[in-house]
């Protein structure tokens, strides 16, 4: 349950249209006298504000296109001697899309100064679209009563938002793609988005759902194009601070929002002639907040829980909240959340043709989460740290009036980290006399007596502290029956280290060609460089015994005992084989060596792609047909950390491999002909290089050495019925590469020898593509003047889902691993209906419902032992989803007269916007309450979730140019609670 209310205040100066920019849309008509004849050389232009965007001449027949409009909202003029002009505002431009605008120009024999002005209302009908989803604006964002991107896309007919995933007709959460200014932002190893993109940047976002033309791959379920904002001739900009707890409430999460963004000109004061030229927008966003657990993140267990006895004592209570500086009621430094954003975009226009575009963003996040099986150990429970990086250089360049050409160049890099606070990788051992931490236990290896690592499971370590026969303990709604689920003790710390990262380095060139009315050609090629690091180390207490001696058999003993010799001062004589006794440095050294289970990797994987699309327009009937052929490279090798995570023992994988780290010692100085680590501090090139070697292990084999391909047709249809009724249809094969962490692992066959039992899970760089066959069919109507419906029908087929399978050492069949495999399959079939009012009469709004099936044979990856021939409701099946958006808009200056009365509305310049959402809740497997089997997979569906958000906006203007906005954001109106996780056995949430 959240139900809270936030406050915003809000100052823009100077405020001015901001400019889209990134990809663009067409416009197309015919010109014709009052007689229907048509009419030459008629002068179309597209401006905006002042500035001119665009323009050409009418052909012999009248006819005109224009390609590479960036998307908004254009004045449109029609100009011709003989003929009275014709301007038509408000011309709506979107991506992809070939906006249609006829014009009829009566004569006029003599000059006379003025013009007639076509009202073109939005175009509620779009007959040139042929792929499902919606486009929305950043006036739409501004208004609507959520703040997450999220939120936003998932307003759209077919898309569903489970557990904070985000799944697009049925599909997996990591089958949609991103772009942000037409270069990719997913993340090539988990899938999904992975660049936060605060909605002050983005001028246009677009959500297909279907129907994605040959310009789109590696996205099997949809693809959300975003477009950001670029700067104008006249400077603009805004300060916004939010806040949710600036009326006293239970449920604020003490979250606090800046916000900043100013454009315009780059030299306008001091270049007059480049203020339309030479453009920028900037905005950076901080967010701080404490979660909505803030209460728990400093529980007591002395006044939560019964039996506590007095081992307890000198239990010390975590506190975050201490130290905090508190400045009019907002907490100054870093919350539990914190999160940062920013985004600069300069643009330079030699002419009207040709323009440069240069764009960095970027986000910074540190997360303290809350875990409740952690409550009372959460003063080392993880901490999560990442920062994403694109950056992008556009040129654009449109020749003549009917070819444009683009080239892109981005780099994109992501790094993530999660261990526990406030304790290093270093810190988990020491020599006892030289830890900074409290001492928990021994360690329990006899031959590393006298040093300590920190405390990591029960198994391991002495039990300082303990409780007495109480574990936490959920009363079940049903019977009073009672779940124990134990909770972490105190002092424990979280025993994952992760530092991962990724960049991606993409070149990208489109060449769109006008050749006709009819054919409009577009062809292009990608080639994306893939940099992966995946490091991971877990477990730190599990110590490996072989890992432990082959490290000591690096070092010299201190001393060293014969079989049957005497061993001084304590009588006993030295077993078979002798014994060797080390120094506390080397043991020490040789537990680190042997400590934790490493997981982790680097790979330079190759994607490529190229396109040809024609989208053909006659009079009744579009055609957009493509086709798309990717290519994927894993490259011939990649490189294994096979070591403990400082590099100091290096587990051999090919004896002959030139990796092998003896290459890399060195001759002990004092004890010639013994090889040695390279000390750092006399060797710190040789030392590096040891250090490095040792991290890594170069693998060869031949299974990466193939280059795979896929080919991708595209076929969509619209046939316009009448003025007011389009169909469409479409066919589709859209194919997406499977997530790098299914074909890079550290995990190897051979690894089962030194560890009976675990389960490995190997790497495969055979997995096919996944594939999904998609049939649609869909028709547009407009039932008023205002409103539009759209229905969509759908069948989807779904192929080589990536899953598990157990393999088997053929020499001995008792070495068992698991190895992913492109086995899983699935299908979807549903329906999506949209109806939309566009803005008339003060209120505008949409209603959006979609049914679906969504049905596989696995929901999850790791299935091995668990073959399933039949499908099943898969695990983010949401049967039913509605969606209603209304806003109630009165603009500056306008009246609004209150129904039935003659009294008007004493307020101008504000909106209220309603969010409603009602979906029917995820399915779940069932429990036999008798005999604990489960039943039937999937079988049961929980109760339907429930959402409701409220946003009052009020504009008060501080002059011509400056105004200041006041809102209030009001989430979960209606405090309603929904269920997240039931009980298998009675369906009970918990």
């Amino acid at each position: 349950m959240l139900r809270k209310i936030i406050i915003s205040l809000m100052l823009a100066f100077l405020f001015t249209t901001i400019l889209f920019a990134g990809t663009t849309g067409k416009l197309a008509g015919k010109v014709t006298d009052d007689k229907g004849n048509p009419i030459p050389y008629a002068n179309i232009t597209i401006m905006d504000g002042e500035t001119l965007v665009a323009g050409m001449m009418t052909k012999e027949n009248g006819s005109y296109f224009i390609i590479n409009i960036t998307p908004g909202i254009y004045e449109v003029t029609c100009l011709r001697n003989g003929f009275r002009t014709q301007k038509s505002p408000n011309v709506q431009i979107s991506i992809d899309i070939t906006a249609m605008l006829n014009f009829t120009m009566p004569q006029q024999a003599i000059e006379i100064e003025g013009f007639d002005v076509v009202e073109k209302k939005n175009e509620m009908i779009q007959p040139t679209k042929t792929q499902s989803g919606g486009t929305i604006s950043a006036a739409e964002m501004e208004n609507i009563a959520v703040t997450q991107i999220e939120d936003v896309i998932a307003m759209q007919a077919g898309v569903t938002l489970s557990n904070g995933e985000i799944h697009v007709r049925g599909g997996r959460s990591n089958e949609l793609a991103y772009t942000v200014d037409g270069m990719s932002v997913s993340d090539p190893v988990d899938g999904g988005a992975a660049l936060t993109i605060d909605t002050d940047a983005i001028a246009n976002m677009d959500v297909m759902t279907g129907g994605l033309t040959a310009e789109y791959g590696n996205a099997q379920s949809g693809m959300v194009n975003i477009v950001t904002k670029s700067g104008s001739r006249d400077y603009s900009g805004k300060l916004e601070v939010v806040s949710d707890h600036l009326i006293n409430s239970d449920d604020n999460t003490n979250s606090d929002v800046i916000k900043f963004a100013i454009g315009g000109p780059v030299l306008s004061p001091f270049v007059s002639s480049l203020r339309d030229r030479f453009t920028f927008y900037f905005n950076a966003v901080g967010s701080w907040n404490d979660s909505r657990y803030k209460d728990y993140y400093n529980l007591n267990p002395f006044s939560d829980l019964d039996g506590l006895i007095t081992s307890w004592s000198d239990y010390q209570q975590y506190n975050p909240y201490e130290g905090r500086e508190d400045i009019i009621g907002f907490d100054m430094g870093n919350r539990n959340n914190n999160d940062y954003n920013a985004n600069l975009k300069v643009k330079y226009k030699f002419n009207d043709r040709q323009n440069v575009t240069f764009a960095v963003r970027g986000d910074q996040y540190e997360h303290l989460p809350f875990s409740h099986n952690w409550r009372y150990a959460l003063e080392h429970y993880a901490k999560t740290s990442g920062e994403q990086r694109q950056y992008i250089a556009t040129y654009d360049h449109t020749i003549g009036s009917q070819i444009n050409i683009k080239v892109k160049a981005s780099m994109y890099e992501k790094s993530v980290s999660r261990s526990p606070r406030d304790i290093a990788r270093d810190d988990w051992f020491a020599l006892s006399s030289e830890s900074d931490f409290e001492l928990y236990g021994d360690n329990i290896l006899g031959k590393t007596n006298g040093l300590y690592y920190l405390e990591g499971s029960d198994e391991l370590l002495d039990n300082i502290v303990s409780i007495v026969d109480y574990n936490w303990a959920y009363e079940t709604l049903s019977d009073g029956s009672e779940l124990n689920v134990p909770f972490t003790r105190p002092g424990t710390v979280w025993g994952t280290y992760i530092d991962d990262s990724n960049q991606m380095i993409q070149l990208r060139t489109d060449l769109e060609y006008q050749a006709n009315e009819t054919h409009g050609l577009k062809t292009g090629f990608e080639v994306i460089n893939h940099g992966i690091k995946k490091d991971q180390w877990r477990n730190p207490w599990d110590l490996s015994e072989n890992r432990y001696n082959d490290y000591l058999q690096t070092c010299t003993p201190e001393e060293s005992y014969a079989e049957g010799d005497s061993i001084p001062g304590t009588g006993v004589l030295a077993p078979a084989g002798g014994i060797d006794y080390y120094s506390r440095e080397d043991l020490l050294a040789a537990t680190i060596a042997a400590s934790g289970l490493t997981d982790g990797y680097e790979a330079e994987p190759w994607q490529g792609g190229l396109y040809i699309q024609d989208a053909m327009i006659w009079e009744g009937l579009i055609i957009n047909a493509g086709v798309r052929c990717d290519v994927w490279y894993l490259g011939g090798d990649y490189d294994i950390k096979t070591a403990s995570y400082h590099g100091s023992y290096l587990e051999s994988i090919d004896p002959d491999s030139p990796m092998n780290e003896t290459i890399y010692k060195i001759e002990d100085p004092d004890n010639p002909g013994t090889l040695i680590i390279p000390p750092e501090e006399d060797y710190p090139e040789a030392y590096a290089k040891y250090m490095s070697a040792a991290d890594y292990h170069e693998t060869i084999t031949d299974r990466f050495s193939k280059p795979q391909f896929m080919i991708s047709p595209r076929l969509g249809v619209s046939h316009p019925i009448s003025e007011k009724s389009v169909l469409h249809f479409v066919y589709n094969y859209q194919r997406q590469l499977p997530q790098m962490q299914y074909i890079f692992t550290t995990g190897r066959p051979q690894d089962v020898i030194e560890n009976p039992g675990a389960n490995i899970v190997v790497g495969n760089p055979e997995l096919d593509d996944q594939t999904t066959i998609t049939y649609e069919a869909g028709l547009q109507y407009q039932l008023h003047e205002d409103y539009v419906m759209d229905i969509t029908g759908y069948f989807k087929n779904i192929y080589n889902y990536v899953s598990t399978e157990e393999r088997e050492d053929p020499a001995d069949p008792t070495i068992k691993w698991n190895e992913y495999i492109s086995k899983d399959y699935g299908s979807v079939r549903g329906i999506d209906l949209n109806i939309s009012k566009f803005l008339s009469n003060f209120y505008s709004g949409s209603a959006a419902y979609s049914l679906t099936w969504a049905n596989g044979n696995h929901s999850q990856t790791s299935t091995a032992n668990d073959e399933s021939l039949r499908e099943f409701p898969l695990a983010w099946d949401t049967r039913h989803n509605f969606s209603f958006n209304f806003t109630f808009m009165v603009g500056a200056g306008e009246e609004f007269y209150i129904p039935f009365t003659e009294a008007v509305l004493p307020l101008h310049d504000f909106s209220v916007n309603f969010l409603y959402n009602l979906s029917s809740g995820s399915p779940y497997t069932p429990v036999d309450e008798n005999d604990n089997l489960s039943l039937d997979t999937n079988s049961v569906f929980k109760p339907f979730t429930a959402s409701a958000n409220l946003k009052f906006t009020k504009n008060f203007a501080l002059g011509k140019n400056m105004k200041l906005r006041f809102y209030a954001n009001i989430a979960n109106l209606f405090n309603k609670d929904n269920y997240v996780n039931v009980y298998a056995k009675t369906g009970d949430p918990f």
